[in-house]
């Protein structure tokens, strides 16, 4: 069950079972994103996660035009997945438990409410059956299952329209034409490289000019590349790649490198940025 801190609200309820034969006691927890019901008889456990985004309908008994009278409970054939173990909130205060009652008598009441699922969901497209103790709490339980669906689906969007972003940020970065463009500025950065370590040009002449522009060019290339690669792969794949980091402090001290204070180690540190972009070039 989710953590204290994220419960909105927190009551018993009757759950229809699959056969829609029986009422099963069920502890109900809502949060920002998603439902959670576990047995009465733990209520530590969750049973079931119903993601909010996931919920088609949210529908009454008797009050809303789509209902057609009865409401019953389809199971399907595949079951629901499984859910983390967490405990539930000791903060969140309980609501009473509802009557006993024969699912024949209450397929009509007002005290029903219906959740169906997405088909392509956690769920499978499941539709669970909740039964509440009284209209005002079903009516309570609708409005803020309502109000948080609306409020996560935005969220939700926008969290997958970065995420597809991001995907064509990483197609574009790994596609064959930025490798070898890449691949092409990092051998004229080798050979620049190679050409300043032999001939040691006088640092006021028009050959060491031309090398320090070189240089100034090449770390913008350079802080360019980290940028696309940070912004195609951040936060988790960047940061748990080796190399991805070593390239990122690498950057960063060559950009420093370029202001009034020289850094002496700099260029040793550039040199290893390149055998690193060498070794990658020629094991991909």
């Amino acid at each position: 069950m989710p953590p204290a801190a994220t419960c909105v609200r927190h009551s018993i309820v009757s759950l229809l079972s699959s056969s829609g034969d029986k009422w099963l006691k069920t502890s109900a927890v809502l949060t920002q994103n998603s439902l959670f019901l576990s047995k009465s008889s733990d209520h530590t456990l969750a049973v079931h996660r119903i993601p909010l985004h996931e919920m088609n309908k949210i529908a009454r008994a008797g009050h809303d035009e789509d209902d057609r009278g009865i409401i019953r409970h389809q199971a399907v054939a595949h079951g629901p997945r499984d859910v983390a173990k967490e405990k539930v909130p000791p903060d969140c205060n309980e609501g009473s438990e509802p009557e006993d009652a024969k699912p024949e008598d209450l397929l009509a009441s007002t005290r029903i409410l219906q959740l169906n699922t997405a088909k392509d969901g956690f769920n499978f497209g499941r539709i669970f059956t909740l039964q509440f103790k009284d209209e005002s709490m079903t009516e309570d339980w609708k409005s803020a299952l309502v109000e948080l669906r609306a409020s996560h689906i935005k969220t939700y969007r926008r969290q997958t329209f970065i995420g597809r972003q991001q995907q064509k940020i990483q197609g574009f970065y790994n596609c064959n034409a930025v490798q070898l463009t890449s691949a092409l500025l990092i051998i004229a950065n080798f050979v620049s490289e190679a050409i300043s370590l032999q001939f040691h040009f006088e640092h006021d002449t028009s050959e060491a000019q031309i090398l320090r522009n070189l240089e100034t060019f090449f770390t913008c290339v350079y802080l360019l590349d980290l940028l696309v690669n940070m912004a195609g792969h951040l936060m988790w794949k960047f940061f748990t790649n080796p190399w991805s980091v070593f390239d990122l402090v690498i950057v960063v001290i060559s950009v420093l490198s370029m202001g009034p204070t020289k850094l002496g180690f700099v260029q040793v540190a550039r040199r290893l940025h390149l055998l690193h972009y060498n070794y990658y070039i020629f094991t991909k």
